[in-house]
């Protein structure tokens, strides 16, 4: 009897091999594109970083190269509509004739009241990375209390149903589409919240902290490799239980569950 994994090279070194990758991260300068960049990086892959400020991304691009051993560049790129997502490709065509990696980072969000939420936050919403806010509804410390970021969640659902809709599109060309979806991490998004209410976001995590660069990091890679090459159309949540388990802790003492 011959076993199925007889002829299959199931090492680490071979399923987790990024030396060949080629990558581009959408808002790769800072908060969690810079944390998916670094994995690459310190995994031998070739980056590409775009964002809109040159001056992030320069520092970021040497803080990268320092670490290697891979090679990171830039490309200024404003992705707010289709012009600047097809000069995004135009230039990258001119630096590289394939991509393994798409990481669709580039984000925003806009809080406000309910009863006068603006036009204009709802289209510049409707684009953009998928959270876990999507599944908890309340701004989660992206917006002042008694407001929220009500354009925020359904732009993401919407990004989440046409993940599902790509996967299957581009299944049959071997392109894997999933969806990432965090609880709060450091970044200049959450950078409000961070600063006025880290206290009551640490309390909803039932691990006691909010992510790091190595969870993102980690889960990137690992979507990237050999070894997800079965998985597609996944939203895969990333908030330490958050959402799933209801927790909630009491700020300052003892901790509670609420079912």
């Amino acid at each position: 009897m011959t076993h199925a994994a007889s002829k299959d090279d199931l090492r680490v070194s071979t399923l987790f091999d990024y030396t060949s990758h080629v990558v581009l991260v959408t808002g790769g300068a800072t908060g969690l594109g810079e944390m998916a960049a670094q994995a690459f990086i310190q995994n031998g892959a070739r980056v590409f970083i775009a964002s809109r400020k040159e001056s992030e991304l320069a520092s970021t691009t040497a803080r990268l190269n320092a670490l290697g051993p891979g090679k990171c560049s830039y490309i200024v790129a404003d992705l707010k509509d289709k012009a600047g997502c097809l000069a995004l490709c135009t230039e990258l065509k001119k630096q590289t004739d394939r991509l393994t990696v798409l990481v669709n980072n580039t984000g925003a969000s806009w809080g406000d009241d309910y009863y006068n939420y603006p036009e204009h936050a709802w289209d510049k919403l409707m684009a953009g990375i998928t959270t876990v806010d999507v599944t908890t509804g309340e701004g989660g410390g992206l917006s002042n209390p008694g407001t929220g970021t009500y354009s925020y969640g359904p732009a993401k659902a919407a990004c989440i149903h046409l993940t599902k809709m790509q996967a299957s599109k581009l299944a049959p060309k071997n392109i894997m589409v999933n969806v990432i979806c965090p609880g709060v991490f450091p970044s200049r998004m959450t950078n409000f919240g961070l600063e006025k209410f880290a206290d009551a976001l640490t309390a909803g995590q039932p691990t006691g902290r909010i992510g790091k660069p190595s969870d993102f990091g980690g889960l990137v890679l690992f979507l990237s490799s050999k070894a997800s090459a079965h998985i597609t159309g996944n939203a895969v949540e990333m908030d330490g239980g958050a959402t799933l388990t209801g927790w909630r802790g009491k700020v300052g003492g003892s901790s509670e569950s609420k079912l």
